[in-house]
């Protein structure tokens, strides 16, 4: 018998979402190549699901991302991340900390959303887009796929086009 079991080795039976619509989104196991994947997959179960009060409350809808992430790379960042929400919105008297957010408080959210780009986005990819993008060149191509192409590296490379 194993005295050190993992934290956690992922669900065992069929996930029960509490009437979520959509395909929850793939398990983020803390490999940067598929960050971006997730923060899609859950941003199109949010849209799908932004009826439900899970989705309409920070606190529950940050709870919910973070049980989307597991692994031996990321548990620690987890726990850490599920540790410092609760403490947030749950106030303790005998440790003297106070209430910082209420539950429904968006900044809850944007925390944590900043936090994990931080953890987790790769920043060789937007090194490398951003050398495409010095030498980048019309070439041969038509002026409309030049602009998309263009407007695709600036993505990737982190710059927001629309400034």
């Amino acid at each position: 018998m194993n005295p050190n079991p993992p934290l956690h080795t992922g669900p065992l039976v069929p996930f029960v979402n509490g009437g979520l619509k959509g395909t929850i989104p793939t398990i983020f196991d803390g490999n940067h190549k598929n960050t971006k994947q997730f923060m899609q997959e859950f941003t199109l179960y949010r849209m799908i699901n932004q009826d439900s009060i899970i989705m309409r409350i920070a606190y529950t809808r940050t709870a919910l991302a973070l049980l989307f992430m597991w692994g031996p790379a990321i548990n620690d960042w987890v726990l850490q991340q599920t540790n410092s929400l609760y403490i947030k919105c749950n106030s303790n008297a005998v440790n003297r900390i106070a209430l910082t957010y209420q539950v429904d408080d968006e900044w809850l959210w944007i925390e944590f959303s900043c936090n994990f780009r931080h953890a987790f986005t790769n920043m060789a990819l937007e090194q490398q887009a951003y050398s495409e993008l010095v030498s980048y060149t019309m070439g041969n191509k038509t002026i409309n796929e030049y602009i998309t192409q263009f407007k695709h590296l600036l993505q990737k490379a982190g710059w927001d086009h629309t400034l």
